[in-house]
């Protein structure tokens, strides 16, 4: 839930720069950390032209780490994302 999520003001001067993840809820199993390194090296793989592009794809998502992924399960990239 958007509670459970950092806000968002935060990242107000770089918000197409900035990928909010659920709060850690102090749970010792909890390796969101991890996630987001998967996330970042696969972005950095890709090579993109613009990352922002990619942020704004999983920014739809509650928890875009969980997304990430799910989609990793499924395919070994990430999804497409159109060009703006």
């Amino acid at each position: 839930s958007s509670s459970e999520r950092l806000n968002p003001n935060v990242v107000h001067l770089q918000p197409e720069n900035s990928l909010i993840l659920p709060k850690w809820d102090g749970n010792d199993d909890d390796n969101t950390l991890v996630e987001l390194v998967a996330f970042l090296k696969n972005v950095a793989e890709k090579s993109p032209e613009d990352v922002r592009q990619i942020l704004s794809y999983y920014k739809q998502f509650s928890d875009p780490l969980e997304n990430f992924r799910d989609s990793q399960r499924k395919l070994p990239e990430l999804p497409e994302v159109p060009s703006a």
